[in-house]
C-alpha cells in the first residue's frame, strides 16, 4: 500500500511539473491570436480568416472640426475632408449666388449709384447702394448694402466692400457688368 501511494504521489507531482513548465512555455512565446488585446494596436488580428472584423469606436478630430472613424479591413481613419481656406472677401456680380465664411450673399438690384465719375471733379463723393440677399443657415434676409458700411446679421458682419467698374461720365454702366466684392467677418 506505501509503494501505491509513493506511485500516485510521483504522479501528481510530475503531472504539476508538466503543467508549470507549459504555462512558463506559452508565456515565452506571447499571446496568441486569439489572446490578442486590440485596444493597444490599431490592427486588428483574427484567429481566422473568415473572421469578420470589429474596428474600435474611437474617432480622429481633423482640422476643419469634423471627426472620422476607422474604416477598411485594417481599421485605419478615414480620410479627413480635403480643407481649402476661404477667403473673406469675395466678387460677384448681379443675382449670382457667392458663399463666403458660411453666409450666402445674393446680390440683387442696384439701388444707387451717385459714385463721382472718374472723368469728373466731384464735391462730393457720392453713394452706392445695393439690394442684397444674405442667408445664413436657414436665417434669410434682404438688405440694402451701402459700400463701406457694415451690416449685421447673425453675428455675422457684411460689407460692401467695392464695387466695379468706376464710374464714367462717357460710358453707363449696364446692371450685369457691375462687379460687387464682399467681406464677411
Amino acid at each position: 500500500m506505501k509503494k501505491a501511494l509513493i506511485i500516485i504521489l510521483i504522479i501528481i507531482a510530475v503531472a504539476i511539473f508538466g503543467g508549470l513548465m507549459n504555462s512558463q512555455k506559452n508565456k515565452a512565446q506571447g499571446p496568441t491570436n486569439t489572446q490578442t488585446n486590440n485596444s493597444n494596436n490599431n490592427n486588428p488580428t483574427k484567429s481566422n480568416p473568415s473572421d469578420p472584423i470589429a474596428c474600435t469606436m474611437d474617432a480622429k478630430a481633423c482640422p476643419d472640426g469634423s471627426y472620422v472613424s476607422r474604416t477598411g479591413p485594417r481599421c485605419e481613419f478615414a480620410l479627413c475632408p480635403t480643407t481649402t481656406k476661404v477667403p473673406n472677401s469675395t466678387k460677384t456680380s448681379i443675382n449670382k449666388k457667392i458663399q463666403t465664411n458660411g453666409v450666402m450673399i445674393t446680390p440683387l438690384k442696384v439701388i444707387e449709384d451717385s459714385r463721382c465719375p472718374v472723368d469728373a471733379n466731384c464735391m462730393w463723393a457720392g453713394k452706392f447702394k445695393l439690394q442684397t440677399r444674405i442667408e445664413i443657415g436657414s436665417g434669410v434676409k434682404e438688405v440694402e448694402l451701402t459700400q463701406g458700411v457694415a451690416t449685421d446679421f447673425m453675428n455675422k458682419k457684411i460689407t460692401l466692400t467695392n464695387v466695379m467698374p468706376n464710374a464714367d461720365t462717357s460710358n453707363p454702366i449696364a446692371e450685369k457688368d457691375y462687379i460687387f466684392t464682399f467681406e464677411v467677418k
